[in-house]
């Protein structure tokens, strides 16, 4: 959301976008560096900041980037990058922390499928979604948590959990295939 500043009106406001830390799975070692991430993080926002961990470095199962992004556009859900080393597209897994209630069926923040415009009339079925829970990153609070509960110990902010969720097959990011 846009920072209030001096006298303005409220009616003036662009309250459109807002920023998440977003999550960034299964990222290949040659898209681990400072630069990559904004550049990849630019791709779905204005990017803010890239958490660089308590090490100064992009290491770890995900890195995080501090977005700034249009809550009026579905919610993109992956990147694909192409490595010309390896001749490989990869899927970036998309995963935003404190993320809230959101549309399963338009990606859109603060719908719920029950409400969708895109659904007016239509019988809900929830194995058609494009979108899920899984867009819902773990905290990295509740990440050291999880470290300390299972006896491990915990010396990183970007931790070594395995991705959740996976790849939709979508070819843009933005969640429309």
């Amino acid at each position: 959301m846009c920072k209030p500043l001096g006298i303005g009106e409220l009616s003036q406001m662009d309250f459109s976008r807002t920023a998440f830390w977003v999550q960034l799975h299964n990222m290949p070692l040659a898209c681990m560096t400072k630069k990559a991430v904004h550049f990849l993080g630019s791709i779905f926002g204005e990017v803010e900041t890239v958490d660089l961990g308590e090490f100064g470095s992009c290491d770890g199962k995900f890195l995080r980037v501090h977005i700034l992004i249009n809550i009026e556009n579905p919610l993109s859900t992956e990147a694909k990058v192409y490595l010309e080393e390896v001749r490989r597209l990869v899927s970036i897994v998309i995963q935003y922390e404190k993320l809230l209630d959101f549309c399963f069926h338009c990606g859109r923040i603060g719908d719920k499928y029950s409400e969708c415009e895109e659904l007016e009339g239509q019988k809900i079925n929830p194995q058609i979604f494009k979108f899920g829970n899984w867009l819902q990153a773990k905290m990295i609070a509740q990440l050291r948590r999880l470290h300390v509960a299972s006896g491990r110990i915990f010396t990183s902010s970007l931790p070594y959990f395995p991705s959740t969720g996976g790849s939709l097959g979508l070819r843009d990011g933005s969640g429309r295939g």
